[in-house]
């Protein structure tokens, strides 16, 4: 009999061992856990605008006008007070015939979709000699904008293109001529200063 009892004792022994096994694993297997770590940017806008041609005229020494090339790419990104048109000698006079041709480039640098346009402040009083001038904006596929000069300032701004694709890069042209008429002489001695600005505006989907 108590041989009898020592073996259901052990059996019991076992027996509980198994539960407590078969409980511990099933608790550990209930507390198992995955780590997920999430992670959010904010985009960016972001360009770059490069000037790689300009083409001018100048009065030489003789009284005529000359063409200047300039094919040096120069980078007008962070250079605010940099002239587009390459107008640094302050003795350069126009006269009927004179024009600025210029060739930018912009480049999207950042991740958004976004329009571009460009704007002519001006920084100095209206005169006859806005009136006589000629803006002729050609964007990348061609399509040809223009008008003189103070209808420009009128619309404020105009819109350029727009670009999708990161690294992207358009390529636009924008020409002002003196142009050849009648009423010159009452442009005489004008001056005319003013800014051009290039803008980048986030696009949204219609």
């Amino acid at each position: 009999m108590q041989k009898k009892f020592k073996v259901l004792f052990i059996s019991y022994i076992v027996i509980l061992f198994c539960t407590v096994l078969i409980v511990g694993g099933t608790f550990s297997l209930f507390t198992d856990s995955v780590k997920v770590v999430n992670h959010l940017q904010a985009g960016s806008l972001d360009v770059e605008l490069i000037r790689t041609n300009l083409e001018y005229t100048k009065i030489n020494e003789s009284g005529y006008l000359e063409v200047v090339q300039d094919n040096d790419n120069f980078d007008f990104t962070n250079k605010v007070d940099a002239n587009i048109f390459g107008i640094s000698d302050d003795n350069l006079k126009i006269i009927p015939g004179s024009y600025f041709n210029v060739t930018l480039d912009l480049i999207n640098k950042g991740s958004v979709a976004f329009e571009y346009s460009v704007k002519f402040v001006l920084n100095c009083k209206e005169n006859e000699l806005i009136k006589q001038l000629n803006v002729e904006i050609i964007d990348q596929n061609g399509n040809i904008k223009v008008k003189r000069f103070n209808e420009f300032i009128e619309d404020e701004t105009i819109l350029i293109g727009e670009m999708d694709n990161f690294n992207n890069k358009e390529t636009f042209n924008i020409k002002i001529t003196f142009l050849d008429l009648e009423e010159n002489n009452i442009a005489k001695d004008e001056n005319l200063s003013f800014d051009l600005v290039v803008t980048a505006v986030q696009k949204i989907n219609e």
